[in-house]
């Protein structure tokens, strides 16, 4: 059954450590703070902007109930419970990153949109 809120889309990577897992792991923690979510397949991507490793990536879509900065903060403190902290970043690490790329149709991260990051696991979602 399907739920009523908010519908957005996000763009989960992960550049270290068992980028997969990481990516499994972001997948199911968001079972746990949205409804009605589909997730692409987990795929691999070359870095962008840096040489630092390549990224495992997922494009999850799903609604919230609460809103969009509540969730944008919650996505941020489980980054950082989960190894993106300053060191990391100084080393050009990413255990993992949880972006809303769309909120309720509207884009709101223009360049992650359009990059193929994105694209892969976006366009396999909306066939």
């Amino acid at each position: 059954m399907e739920t009523t809120g908010i519908r957005v889309v996000m763009s989960l990577g992960s550049n270290s450590g068992d980028r997969g897992g990481n990516i499994r792991d972001a997948i199911r923690w968001l079972h746990s703070v949205m409804t009605d979510i589909i997730s692409s397949e987990i795929y691999e991507t070359p870095p962008v902007g840096h040489s630092k490793g390549n990224y495992m990536n997922a494009v999850v879509i799903g609604k919230i109930q609460e809103d969009v900065a509540s969730l944008e903060k919650r996505c941020k403190e489980y980054e950082t419970a989960n190894g993106r902290d300053a060191k990391a970043r100084s080393e050009g690490k990413v255990p993992i990153d949880i972006d809303i790329v769309v909120i309720g149709g509207r884009i709101v991260r223009e360049k992650d949109y359009n990059s193929n990051f994105f694209k892969i696991g976006f366009s396999e979602l909306i066939k």
